[in-house]
């Protein structure tokens, strides 16, 4: 990941993930759709199909699992390591 606040950035898209679930009906059932949490760089002529996330990445996946607070119908993501472990 580039140069930035992770702190700061993490906590306010915590903040956005969570004012965005709360405008979803509790009884609804909806699809989500994901490209990926934060990752490592990819470097050069790498395609990066196997770069993984970074630890803030995961903890913010995990943070999205908690917030996700109806019924899900579907996750769909691209099969790249990264989306997949989102």
């Amino acid at each position: 990941m580039k140069s930035v606040d992770c702190k700061k950035e993490f906590a306010e898209t915590i903040v956005t993930m969570k004012y965005l679930f709360e405008k979803i009906p509790k009884d609804a059932c909806v699809s989500i759709i994901l490209r990926h949490s934060y990752r490592y760089d990819i470097s050069g002529a790498d395609f990066g199909d196997r770069v993984p996330l970074t630890n803030t990445g995961k903890s913010l996946a995990v943070e999205l699992g908690k917030l996700t607070n109806c019924r899900v119908a579907a996750f769909y993501a691209s099969p790249l390591f990264r989306c997949v472990e989102t």
